[in-house]
Formats: structure tokens, sequence, C-alpha cells
């Protein structure tokens, strides 16, 4: 059966699991415009005023240097920076 978007519904959440523990991934529309978002455990919560989970505008992920050298096709020593082997 296919998703059928609800007239109320602001976003969608897909949960995930993490090194840190559970967080969720998903979309929140606003004004026509959707926003990609990810959603932490609040780990600094003092008081039971303080909220429960944090939900944060979805960063594109940093790549690993060397996997972005691995994919360019050059190595680097110290002293021979940009120089391709």
């Amino acid at each position: 059966m296919p998703y059928e978007r609800d007239e109320n519904e602001l976003g969608v959440l897909w949960e995930k699991s993490g090194r840190n523990g559970t967080y969720f991934t998903g979309t929140l529309e606003i004004d026509g415009t959707t926003h990609r978002i990810v959603v932490f455990k609040n780990g600094n919560k003092r008081s039971d005023k303080a909220p429960d989970w944090r939900i944060l505008k979805s960063q594109p992920r940093q790549r690993d240097e060397r996997q972005h050298e691995n994919e360019v096709g050059c190595m680097t020593t110290p002293g021979d920076e940009g120089v391709p082997f």
C-alpha cells in the first residue's frame, strides 16, 4: 500500500541507531519549504523542564580525508602536499 500523506502532517522521521544511541532523521515542511532534520536525545538535560530531544538542521557528512585522497587518486606525504604519486 503506498504511503498517504495526512493533511495535518508536517514531516516524517526515521529511527536510526548510532554509536551514541538512537536518533532520528527526516524532513519537516515549513511554509512550503522542505527542511532535512536530525533529532538527538538531549544529553545535557538537567531538569524535568529541559527538552528530551533536540531538532537540528541536517548537515552533509564530512568525508574522511583518506577516502577523498583515494577517490582523486593521489597520496601525500609530509612535505609533498598535493603531489600525486
